[in-house]
């Protein structure tokens, strides 16, 4: 029944239906592209109607391509983490997991991720209200600050989801009540079988990197004269790129660190196995010299217990590949240079004067 042909009455309920049997197709990911498509059009029309310095319009702009882009790929995470936490449980590792767990992560992220969007998108816009150039018409102004206090509500709404799926998981792990975490030696992932978990983690590390990318590159062109209109950006930026960091380091390094600690306990344990086995494969070896044992089934059980006694010699204590997490913290390094090299020339200057 269209909208037309419904009575007076009832014609408000109708639309509201008639609406959200429309807009449930721009549910998730679509929602998120429909709502930053129409930003980045009015984003580019304070750009164009603003006679701001070229570095501060690219700035701007730059900003806001990379909170479209960390939008859409953060939309899949509470879905790679349910898949990652499934994955350990199809491979024995994870077990006792509450069935509420990925809702209840949901639900403790929901709680939070507003308020850290509201309180980072004020300071953020008020940086911009003493630090930047807004468009001269009063409309145009303020049309550009809605548009700075909306990407900065993002960037704090994700940020915060992606702690909360990150600082909420070791004091629930912790409790062994509700979840059993065994590590498989030897295990074909190479990383004791909990190699999903750790590509979800790192999945955050690089989702989470992406706000500390964009100001670590804006510093670098601001410290070295690139950005000769943005001098007043440097200190501001310095500030949010530490706040950034921090996010980081809660979102993946603490789950990392947690997982790590975990694997290498469990390792601490299963050593005294290996040594066992050493021992094991000693006196087997000893008696086939002998020829107390045959030697065929003997030299079966010794390979058996050698590679047990290898796979455990070997388990990796982090859920990753290790290079993968070089390569990281190279980029991390990377992002942190431009703030040491500032705080040297500062220092130089000052013992110059």
């Amino acid at each position: 029944m269209s909208a037309s042909h419904v009575p007076a009455p009832n014609l408000g309920p109708a639309l509201v239906a008639l609406a959200a049997r429309y807009l449930a197709f721009f549910r998730g990911p679509k929602l998120w592209v429909l709502l930053l498509a129409v930003g980045a059009a009015l984003a580019g029309y304070v750009l164009l109607a603003t006679e701001a310095p070229l570095d501060a319009r690219l700035m701007f702009a730059s900003g806001w391509l990379w909170v479209v882009f960390g939008l859409a790929l953060s939309s899949t995470a509470s879905s790679r983490l349910q898949l990652a936490v499934r994955r350990l449980q199809e491979r024995g590792v994870l077990s006792r997991v509450p069935d509420s767990f990925i809702d209840d992560l949901k639900q403790r992220s929901a709680e939070l991720a507003p308020l850290v969007g509201v309180a980072l998108a004020t300071p953020v816009t008020l940086m911009w209200v003493f630090f930047g150039r807004t468009p001269d018409s009063d409309l145009s102004a303020f049309g550009f600050l809605i548009l700075v206090w909306l990407a900065g509500f993002c960037v704090g709404f994700v940020l915060a989801r992606l702690t909360a799926f990150g600082a909420f998981i070791p004091p629930a792990l912790a409790d062994t009540e509700s979840f059993l975490i065994e590590v498989k030696p030897g295990h074909i992932d190479g990383a004791a079988g909990l190699k999903p978990i750790g590509d979800y983690y790192l999945f955050q590390a690089v989702l989470t990197a992406i706000p500390c990318m964009h100001l670590g590159l804006w510093i670098a062109l601001i410290s070295t004269g690139t950005a000769p209109n943005l001098d007043r950006w440097l200190e501001p930026y310095i500030a949010l790129l530490v706040v950034a960091m921090a996010f980081e380091i809660a979102a993946a390094g603490i789950p990392l660190w947690f997982f790590h600690r975990e694997m290498a306990g469990q390792k601490q344990k299963l050593l005294l196995d290996a040594d066992r086995l050493s021992h094991e494969v000693t006196d087997l070896e000893e008696q086939m010299a002998e020829g107390d044992l045959i030697r065929e089934p003997t030299l079966s059980m010794i390979a058996s217990k050698a590679d047990r006694y290898h796979s455990i010699e070997r388990m990796p204590t982090w859920p990753f590949d290790l290079s993968d997490w070089r390569k990281f913290a190279a980029g991390n390094l990377a992002l942190v240079t431009p703030m040491f090299l500032e705080f040297v020339n500062t220092r130089v200057q000052d013992l110059n004067l």
